[in-house]
């Protein structure tokens, strides 16, 4: 039982920044929420040597279950956390995901936001992305995408 509590702490640090972004909160946004300094989620995010609490994991936990019960219209959020944390059949494979795997999700998912593309398009492009489902599904995901952004540069 504490092998698996210890591999959901893991999980969850790993995929924060994530999931944070797939909720749309700035780090100061999450921050507050949870009631913590910006500097304490940046050391939770960031630092390959501080490592989460369960303290800090319940508290997560429970602000990202809030939102998801509260804010049906975020399903990027739900299924984000679904993807990473939840569903054991789409669980990520976590050994070949890299800093640089997670800082590509960061980005693509900031981009999608920018440009206003589909829940649903971004949700393939990050399952691709993770190793999560089928690799085609990226490339659709990403055209998509660049000609969303080809057209808002018009």
């Amino acid at each position: 039982m504490e092998k698996q509590q210890n591999s959901d702490i893991i999980k969850l640090q790993k995929y924060l920044p994530i999931i944070r972004n797939a909720g749309g909160w700035s780090s100061d946004e999450f921050a507050k929420k949870l009631g913590i300094s910006r500097q304490a989620l940046s050391k939770l995010e960031n630092s390959p040597t501080y490592n989460m609490s369960q303290t800090n994991y319940m508290a997560i936990r429970t602000l990202l279950d809030y939102e998801i019960n509260n804010n049906p219209d975020n399903e990027l959020l739900q299924a984000v956390v679904n993807i990473c944390l939840d569903d054991e059949e789409l669980k990520v494979p976590k050994d070949r995901i890299t800093d640089d795997d997670r800082r590509s999700v960061n980005a693509f998912i900031t981009g999608a936001k920018k440009t206003g593309l589909d829940n649903k398009v971004v949700l393939a492009g990050i399952a691709a992305m993770l190793g999560v489902g089928a690799g085609i599904l990226v490339a659709p995901a990403a055209t998509a995408w660049i000609v969303k952004l080809l057209d808002k540069n018009k």
